[in-house]
């Protein structure tokens, strides 16, 4: 996946799902290989930046997602691979 891809990727889970407000870093990791029907299967990780007052300084969160990216689009599950994905994205 080319960093332009990333990119558009990640800035289309934010206007999906909504964009933390400390995003701390963001992070694609592709599994190795391609699987049957070559559908590449990855994870997206959002670390971000939550304030909680009773705890004390910030800590990390992290959201993550589930995706499959075939040659011209990636789809995208908020929990574990559905039937259906929660959003398309075309590369």
């Amino acid at each position: 996946m080319r960093p332009e891809e990333e990119s558009k990727l990640i800035n289309s889970i934010y206007d999906f799902f909504g964009e933390p407000k400390k995003v701390y870093q963001t992070k694609v990791v592709l599994y190795n290989g391609w699987n049957a029907g070559n559908i590449q299967r990855g994870r997206v990780f959002i670390y971000h930046l939550v304030t909680c007052p009773d705890m004390g300084p910030d800590k990390i969160n992290i959201n993550s997602y589930f995706i499959k990216v075939l040659k011209k689009t990636c789809m995208v599950y908020s929990g574990n691979c559905n039937k259906e994905p929660d959003l398309v994205v075309n590369l």
